[in-house]
């Protein structure tokens, strides 16, 4: 019924009020031949675009880097993790404070001049961007917290896929002269294909 309504609703000039009227396809004409439409879709699909690059293949990288890690691993999987528990208005806060024009990224970019300065001689200026109105950094501003709290969640689950790979199988490896990146590619991988196109296709 909700599914039959909103489809008649799309035909239609609505208003809660009751006063509604039938627009035809003028609705559909109007979203077809707005800019601000084709602008909007070709934002998001960038977006998309950017998050399959990055978002995507992040947390299989870092589980694949803690899989290697000899000691320690408890402790670096809870650290990763914690930006998941984290409440999303607290992430967005203290991602806009790091964006501000006062902000780490501003303050690190800063002591970067500065010993470029006072060593090579340079006059770069001090910077005070705001990251999130630039027009040319938003996007990928708004992207990174993003990719930031999904890695955690992400990374275990690949953990825990590696984890069901027999040890015998990397000694043998070994054995054989394999290094790490002969391990990932011909062992690591393979034995996580499935997860990995279930994911991306999630």
């Amino acid at each position: 019924w909700p599914l039959a309504r909103g489809t008649l609703m799309a035909f239609q000039d609505y208003n809660v009020r009751g006063f509604t009227e039938w627009v035809g396809l003028e609705n559909f004409a109007m979203v077809l031949f707005s800019p601000d439409f084709w602008h909007s879709m070709g934002v998001s699909l960038k977006y998309t675009m950017l998050y399959m690059c990055f978002g995507f293949v992040a947390p299989i990288i870092l589980a694949l880097l803690l899989s290697e890690v000899p000691r320690g691993k408890i402790l670096f999987r809870t650290i990763y993790y914690l930006p998941s528990v984290l409440s999303g208005v607290v992430v967005m806060f203290l991602w806009k404070g790091f964006y501000g024009p006062h902000g780490m990224i501003n303050q690190l970019i800063n002591k970067l001049v500065s010993f470029s300065n006072g060593v090579f001689g340079t006059t770069f200026s001090a910077v005070a961007e705001n990251w999130l109105s630039n027009p040319d950094t938003a996007l990928l501003a708004c992207l990174l917290p993003t990719i930031w709290a999904g890695m955690g969640p992400g990374c275990l689950i690949y953990l825990a896929a590696l984890k069901t790979v027999p040890d015998d199988i990397y000694e043998a490896a070994e054995i054989d002269g394999a290094g790490i990146l002969g391990k990932v590619r011909h062992i690591a991988l393979p034995s996580i294909r499935m997860l990995v196109i279930i994911n991306f296709i999630g």
